[in-house]
C-alpha cells in the first residue's frame, strides 16, 4: 500500500483502538465480574497489531535506506573514482525512500534525506567535471531546506549539522572556482562559522574541530579570491583554526595532527601570495611549523601525513628560492625528500604523481640556482649530477607512465621537467644532451609541440656556447663535434615531427 493510504488506514485504526480500550476501560470499571470487556480488548489488540505491520513496514525501508545510505558512504570515503557513480546511486535510491516516508514521518525523516541528498551531491562533486557539480548545487539547496524546516537550533547537535551542510555547499561552490561561485562560497563559510562559534566547544572537541574546518575553509575562499585585504583576512582566519586545533588534545582526533599541519602550511601559501619580502619569510616560518609536525616519529607511520609533509617540502622549497637570502642548498634537500616521499604512492594515486614530478622540478631549479650563482650548496661527497639528471628521466617516465592510462594532465609539468633538464644537461652534462633531447622529443606526448622544440633548439644553443669557452683542446674540439651532429640529428626529427603533426 502506498504511504498516504498506509497513514489513512492507520489513523483509523488508532481512533479503533483509542475507542475499543475506551469502552473495555469502562466496562471493567462497572462491571469488573462481566466477560463483555475482554471482547473489546481483542478488538484493541487487532487493531495495535495492524498498526505495528504497518510501522514496521516502514521501519523496515528507513533502516534498508540507511543501509543504503551507509554504504554509498563508504564508497566515497575509499576515495576511488570508479566507485563513486555508484555511490550517488545508492544515495539517490535512500534520497527517493526518505522522500517517500517524508509524507508522513517526522523531523527525523527530514534530516535523514537531508543527510541522503548531501551525500549524493558530494559524491557528484567528487566525481569532478562542470555537468556533475551542476547536479550537485541543487542538491544542497534541497538539503538545506529540509534541515531548515525540521532541526532544532537550541540543540548543538542540529547547529553542528546545518553548519555542515553549508560547508559542503561552500566546498562545491569553491570547486566551481568562478569569481561568483568564490563569493558564494564565501558566503557559504561565514554562516558555517558564525554557526560553530555559537557550539559549547570546550563540551565537545568535535565541534571545535569543525569550527577550524570551516575557517580553513574560509581562509581558502578568502586566499582564491586574492588582494591585500582578502589576504589578510585569510591569515587572521587560519590563526583562528590554528588557535582553535592548539586548544584540542593531539589525541582529540585522529587526523588531529595532519589537520593543524594543513593549516599551518596553507597559512604559509597565502603569505607566500603576498609576496612581500617579510611575507615570504613568514611563509617559510609556517611551512616551517607543519614540517616540525609531520617530521615526528609517530607521524611518519601515517600515509596520509607523509603524503602531506612531501606536499609543504615542495611548497617551502620553492619558497625558499624566492625569499632573500635564497637558500637554494635547503631547498635541493626538500626537493630530494619530497621526492622520496611521493615515491610511495606517485604509481598508483594521481595526486601524488603530480606531486613527485613538482618535487623534481624543484630540484633541477634548486640545482640551475646554485650553478647559475655560484652559491654553495653542491656536496662533494655526493653524485648530485647524477641524481639531479636520473630524477629529470624519472619524473618524465612518470608523465608518460599516466599518459599511457589516459590521465594527460601531468603533460604541462613534465614540459617543465625537460625544461630544467635540458639547462642542466646543457650546462653539466653536454655530452648527452643530444641523446636526452632526441628521446624526450621521441617519447613525450609534449614532443610535437612547438614549445618542446625552442626548449631544444635553446638547450643546444647553450651547450654550443659553454662549449666555446673551454680551452681550445682535443675534448673542446670533439664536444663541438658532438653537439654538431646532435643538431643534425634534432633539426630531422622536428621536420619529421612537423610533418607528421600536418598529416594528422
Amino acid at each position: 500500500m502506498n504511504g498516504l493510504y498506509s497513514l489513512a488506514v492507520a489513523m483509523v485504526l488508532l481512533r479503533d483502538l483509542h475507542a475499543a480500550m475506551n469502552r473495555g476501560r469502562s466496562f471493567f470499571r462497572r462491571r469488573a465480574e462481566e466477560a463483555i470487556p475482554i471482547a473489546y480488548f481483542d478488538k484493541a489488540a487487532q487493531c495495535s497489531s495492524r498498526i505495528l505491520m504497518i510501522a514496521e513496514s516502514d521501519t523496515a525501508l528507513a533502516t534498508d535506506a540507511q543501509g543504503t545510505l551507509e554504504r554509498a558512504r563508504q564508497l566515497i570515503a575509499s576515495h576511488q573514482l570508479a566507485s563513486l557513480p555508484e555511490a550517488a546511486e545508492l544515495a539517490e535510491r535512500a534520497a527517493q525512500v526518505f522522500t517517500q516516508l517524508r509524507e508522513k514521518g517526522g523531523d527525523e525523516v527530514g534530516r535523514a534525506l537531508a543527510s541522503a541528498l548531501i551525500t549524493r551531491a558530494k559524491a557528484l562533486r567528487e566525481m569532478g567535471g562542470e555537468a556533475s557539480r551542476t547536479k550537485a548545487l541543487p542538491l544542497y539547496e534541497k538539503a538545506l531546506e529540509h534541515l531548515r524546516a525540521t532541526l532544532d537550533l537550541r540543540q548543538p547537535g542540529h547547529v553542528n549539522e546545518l553548519a555542515s551542510a553549508w560547508s559542503q555547499r561552500g566546498i562545491t561552490l569553491m570547486d566551481v572556482g568562478t569569481a561568483k561561485a568564490l563569493e558564494e562560497a564565501l558566503a557559504c563559510f561565514d554562516r558555517a562559522v558564525e554557526l560553530r562559534r555559537s557550539l559549547p566547544l570546550a563540551q565537545q572537541p568535535l565541534f571545535r574541530w569543525g569550527l577550524a574546518a570551516a575557517l580553513m575553509n574560509r581562509a581558502d575562499v578568502q586566499t582564491r579570491l586574492g588582494g591585500p585585504s582578502r589576504l589578510v583576512e585569510a591569515l587572521a582566519s587560519y590563526d583562528e583554526a590554528i588557535h582553535q586545533l592548539d586548544q584540542m588534545p593531539p589525541e582529540g582526533h585522529a587526523s588531529h595532527r595532519s589537520r593543524l599541519s594543513l593549516a599551518w602550511m596553507n597559512r604559509g601559501l597565502t603569505c607566500q601570495a603576498l609576496a612581500t619580502a617579510s611575507a615570504l619569510s613568514l611563509a617559510v616560518e609556517s611551512f616551517g611549523e607543519a614540517v616540525a609536525l609531520l617530521r615526528d616519529p609517530s607521524t611518519l607511520a601515517n600515509a596520509e601525513q607523509r603524503r602531506l609533509l612531501a606536499c609543504v617540502l615542495v611548497n617551502r622549497g620553492g619558497t625558499l628560492l624566492d625569499c632573500e637570502p635564497p637558500q637554494p642548498a635547503t631547498a635541493r634537500k626538500d626537493a630530494l625528500a619530497a621526492i622520496r616521499l611521493a615515491a610511495e604512492f606517485e604509481r598508483t594515486e594521481l595526486l601524488s604523481a603530480r606531486m613527485g614530478l613538482q618535487a623534481r622540478h624543484l630540484l633541477c631549479k634548486a640545482v640551475a640556482f646554485i650553478a647559475d650563482t655560484g652559491l654553495p650548496g653542491l656536496p662533494e661527497s655526493e653524485d648530485w649530477l647524477t641524481q639531479t639528471t636520473d630524477a629529470v628521466d624519472e619524473g618524465l617516465a612518470l608523465a608518460r607512465y599516466w599518459h599511457r592510462l589516459g590521465e594527460p594532465g601531468l603533460e604541462s609539468l613534465a614540459l617543465d621537467l625537460f625544461r630544467f633538464g635540458s639547462l642542466v644537461y646543457a650546462a653539466c652534462q653536454p655530452h648527452f644532451l643530444p641523446e636526452f633531447l632526441l628521446d624526450s622529443l621521441e617519447r613525450e606526448a609534449f614532443g610535437a609541440d612547438q614549445a618542446a622544440r625552442d626548449i631544444a633548439v635553446d638547450a643546444m644553443w647553450t651547450a654550443a656556447r659553454l662549449a666555446r669557452k673551454r680551452p681550445a683542446d682535443a675534448a673542446q674540439q670533439a664536444l663541438l663535434e658532438h653537439l654538431k651532429l646532435g643538431e643534425v640529428k634534432l633539426t630531422a626529427l622536428r621536420e619529421r615531427l612537423s610533418a607528421t603533426r600536418k598529416g594528422g
